[in-house]
């Protein structure tokens, strides 16, 4: 199986990272269903094993086809966890904190009972699979939106193991949004086990759910510019909004895959609708902004790319990014960050160690590579 990512010959970035903590807060794999089948419960297993797609729709017909004429640079991508090591060994990547690719989509199934078997099938499969035969990897459990008991009960079953780093909840076609109290068992279990939610952006275009009213856009470039980044503006508004973090005091929230400037318009729309409308937010005792410094974290990918990567500098300083802004690499997507890219921003010595590892250390509660201080 291929995709197509920017590869990285000639890079020399190991020679000014090789002091620096780099974990990588966004890795995919690249599943293997008919694999995942070999865990899955019965009856589901047959499902899976007849090649039907995780998500309510078919894989085989790529949504944006390049137009005619358009060149695109393709090579191998790992789908083992050997492989997997090797490529991120030439990437300076100490640490990674691997995803879904086709299961991403799980939240947006209709049947609960499936959606379930296939969270817990994964879980089994990224366990057996990657987390324990490679050294630095480290995973998002799957929990679901359509069963936040089950989910509970997965977070319960794996926080436990060294290897686990976080529970992805997926921002795409959730229904309704991660704020709703339905989802507290999942945000209890979490903060029980002292262990972060990683929200991973997305996009849909075929429901009708905030916000992701996308049928209007036809190519990558329209939907893709639009669904990320508000995909975790909606799930931010919905979190603070319905007093998580107030409810979930010691959770650590991470955003993943939408870069970073929308979280300095958010800090400052939050607050200012926190200033004038209150009474509609009792329970939120500090300004949002508040809340986003204290308890949630935002990876880089795909960082913004202005003309001068001072002004990226700034926007980390507006947010308070310096103790909170995490290295992702997005691997293997076409739009895949290298860490020199991220370890180029002008910061101190100190400020890049935490970006490019230290942060994601503290916040994922992982210990230090070998002869790497996160800070």
């Amino acid at each position: 199986m291929t995709t197509t990512w920017i590869p990285t010959t000639g890079i020399t970035a190991r020679q000014r990272l090789d002091d620096v903590p780099v974990v990588d807060l966004d890795v995919h794999l690249l599943e293997d269903i008919p694999d995942i089948a070999t865990y899955c419960d019965a009856p589901w297993r047959d499902v899976l094993l007849s090649r039907q797609s995780v998500p309510p729709y078919g894989g085989n017909v790529r949504m944006f086809p390049n137009f005619p004429g358009a060149w695109e640079p393709r090579r191998p991508v790992a789908t083992n966890a050997a492989d997997l090591r090797t490529d991120l060994d030439a990437l300076s990547v100490d640490y990674a904190v691997l995803f879904a690719e086709a299961t991403l989509g799980l939240a947006r199934q209709p049947n609960r009972a499936y959606a379930v078997a296939i969270m817990q099938a994964y879980n089994r499969w990224i366990m057996d699979r990657y987390l324990t035969r490679q050294r630095g990897f480290y995973g998002g459990i799957m929990a679901i939106p359509q069963d936040p008991d089950a989910s509970a009960r997965e977070i319960e079953t794996y926080a436990g193991h060294p290897n686990v780093a976080g529970i992805v909840l997926p921002a795409s076609g959730v229904d309704p949004l991660w704020g709703n109290t339905k989802y507290d068992p999942i945000y209890a279990a979490a903060e029980a086990a002292d262990i972060a939610v990683l929200y991973h952006a997305g996009g849909s275009l075929l429901l009708p759910t905030l916000p992701f009213q996308l049928r209007q856009f036809d190519t990558w470039f329209t939907q893709h510019t639009y669904s990320h980044n508000v995909s975790l503006m909606a799930t931010m508004t919905s979190i603070i909004g319905a007093g998580v973090p107030v409810r979930f005091p010691k959770l650590r929230l991470i955003f993943i895959e939408a870069g970073i400037s929308w979280v300095a318009h958010m800090m400052l729309r939050l607050d200012w609708a926190w200033e004038h409308r209150r009474e509609d937010v009792p329970h939120l005792v500090e300004p949002p902004s508040a809340y986003m410094r204290r308890q949630m974290f935002y990876a880089t990918q795909p960082i913004e790319e202005p003309e001068s990567l001072a002004d990226i500098a700034t926007v980390i300083r507006m947010i308070g990014g310096e103790d909170t802004v995490l290295f992702a690499s997005d691997y293997p997507h076409h739009d895949f960050d290298h860490p020199k890219k991220v370890h180029d921003i002008p910061f101190s010595p100190d400020v890049k160690r935490k970006i490019m590892g230290g942060n994601a250390l503290r916040a994922l509660k992982l210990p230090a590579p070998i002869g790497k201080a996160g800070r």
